[in-house]
């Protein structure tokens, strides 16, 4: 098995664009039997991992560290070459992010570095390529996370006879990368976050055939704040296709956007006054302040602005007329969107960890659908209207409403929902509505019920849960820890075959379209997953119970509250 370090996934390495401007000291000689790899701007050693035959990556500089003048500038591409060998053998720094907790990753402002796992030995043609961008909310996560390990779904794809390069690389977060004021605009400087994504996609496309990967052949794959990030670069230059990916998967994220949550330029405006306020209240040159502030004081100050009232948010992509031209829905609507095949879906019960306990009557519910998923109180009574108690859909796989008690909440299953309804599926059924209305036949929706044996049964399948699936993380990697999602150790503990099973399946299924740009695989167990359009609303239902696999294809569930919410505006900010 892999170490803890190598149980880490993806960083970067070299540069896209830009001139050769400078020198970078490297040894003259890679150790004997390190994996190489000669790029355009020099060479890196990596690690061999023989428990599964794979070469890794680590930590490779995809930009100019944003450091100095160019702290909350847009990425620069590398501008320097160097002769012999750099070593990308160790994990570097995560960027720095705010949870509320003390950081478990080294962090620092120098993160913007790709990781590489590909098959060892040699195939004969280049080999499809699976880009990860990691999720957070845009304000915390890393690719270095152990859930996040991309050598397990490597080693699935060598075992399935179709092998794939898996990459992933960090991003700017928080104010790090999502500052607005007019100071900013005026500048250029927005969405640097987001412009860190695109160059990572370049450096990927001009890079990676070195790897032995297919730069034609690269699916852009996250979930959450990554999914959500997936669906912004199909949206991004107006939907201008730049040829950095041919395929998309989404988990728990969708185009058309995070509804009340979404971000918004007063959030993101207050946000940002609060910080140079704090750290820079006398300067008239705000940015130029921030760049030379010290480090310790802006970060202190960068997780103290995040702390603003309401549920959304609050740093994170925003329309700036440049990289972002428009409202999604809108601009979907008028199919401009890039056209590759897309794998969009969410987890049964997605809102599981976010809604609280111990609701227990209709006002607690309708304080909990406005302070904490963001709507109005007009919005909250007429949603309240279409999830009744008494619908069976309202509910947690397995907990029925009777099982549910005063301390969890009588009405926990409907106000989950509810929220799960408002910030991740409504969205998913929204952006299928509208692909498919384009006369496009590519876009596959699923619904996960991927449960896991720790945490609390009424979780059901909370956000975030498919993970130890698509990654086919069977033996629990980076799931240790007691806040959600990790419930205190691996997610298949105790669990019988059919949910090794729908492992299997759902892995399968994404590495062959990875391959083929089709959720299909050989000698698969399960029917064949069809294309969603409007006149065959049908999607892929993952599911396992104890004694047997229960995967197959289903309707959504809970239309007509979608479409109240969607009725309701919640998706044309």
């Amino acid at each position: 098995m892999l170490t803890s370090k190598l149980c880490h996934l993806l960083s970067p390495l070299l540069l896209v664009g830009g001139t050769i401007a400078g020198t970078i000291n490297a040894a003259n000689n890679a150790p004997d039997n390190a994996p190489v790899v000669h790029l355009r701007n020099g060479s890196f050693y990596g690690n061999y991992n023989p428990a599964y035959n794979q070469d890794i990556f680590f930590s490779m500089p995809y930009a100019q560290p944003p450091l100095k003048d160019l702290r909350f500038d847009v990425p620069q591409s590398l501008n320097a070459t160097w002769i012999g060998y750099r070593n990308a053998t160790q994990i570097g720094d995560s960027c720095l992010g705010y949870t509320g907790s003390p950081r478990k990753l080294a962090s620092s402002e120098d993160c913007l570095t790709m990781t590489v796992v590909r098959p060892a030995g040699n195939f004969s043609e280049p080999l499809p390529v699976a880009l990860w961008i990691h999720g957070g909310g845009w304000n915390y996560g890393s690719s270095a996370e152990g859930l996040f390990n991309g050598s397990f779904l490597v080693d699935r794809s060598v075992q399935m006879g179709t092998p794939v390069i898996v990459a992933s690389f960090n991003y700017r977060l928080a104010g790090w990368g999502w500052l607005w004021s007019p100071e900013v605009v005026e500048k250029g400087l927005t969405n640097v976050g987001l412009r860190d994504q695109r160059l990572a996609m370049h450096w990927i496309k001009e890079n990676i055939a070195s790897f032995g990967g297919d730069a034609s052949r690269v699916t852009i794959f996250g979930e959450s704040a990554g999914s959500f990030s997936v669906g912004k670069h199909l949206l991004a230059y107006g939907g201008r296709d730049d040829s950095l990916f041919s395929g998309a998967i989404g988990q728990s994220g969708a185009p058309t956007g995070i509804g009340p949550w979404e971000v918004s330029h007063e959030r993101l405006s207050l946000a940002t006054y609060n910080l140079t306020q704090t750290v820079c209240p006398n300067a008239t040159a705000k940015l130029d302040c921030l760049r030379k502030a010290d480090l310790e004081t802006l970060d202190k100050a960068m997780e103290a602005s995040m702390a603003l009232p309401g549920p959304s948010v609050v740093y994170g992509p925003v329309i700036d007329g440049d990289i972002l031209t428009m409202k999604p829905a809108e601009q979907m609507r008028q199919g401009k969107i890039v056209n590759v095949p897309f794998i969009l879906g969410s987890n049964t019960d997605e809102a599981s960890y976010y809604t609280p306990t111990a609701i227990n009557t209709e006002l607690e519910l309708l304080d909990a659908i406005t302070t904490r998923f963001g709507c109005n109180t007009s919005q909250a009574l007429r949603i309240m209207d279409h999830y009744a108690f008494s619908d069976p859909e309202n509910a947690v796989q397995g907990v029925k409403n009777f099982q549910l008690n005063s301390t969890t909440g009588l009405l926990y299953k409907r106000a989950n929902s509810i929220g799960s309804d408002l910030i991740f599926k409504a969205s998913t059924h929204l952006t299928a509505q509208l692909w498919s209305k384009q006369g496009r036949d590519n876009i596959y929706i699923y619904n996960a019920n991927t449960t896991l044996s720790k945490g609390p049964v009424y979780y059901g399948s909370a956000h975030g849960y498919e993970l130890a699936y698509t990654f086919y993380n069977l033996n629990g990697t980076g799931w240790e820890g007691n806040e959600a999602p990790f419930s205190g150790g691996n997610p298949f503990d105790d669990r019988p075959q059919p949910y090794f099973e729908l492992a299997d399946v759902m892995s399968g299924m994404w590495i062959g379209f990875i391959n083929t740009r089709k959720p299909h695989y050989a000698n698969q167990s399960v029917i064949e997953w069809p294309a969603y359009t409007v006149e065959r609303p049908t999607i892929m239902n993952f599911d396992a119970q104890p004694t047997y696999l229960n995967t197959g294809l289903s309707q959504e569930s809970r239309v007509s509250g979608m479409k109240l919410m969607i009725s309701l505006g919640l998706w044309e900010y």
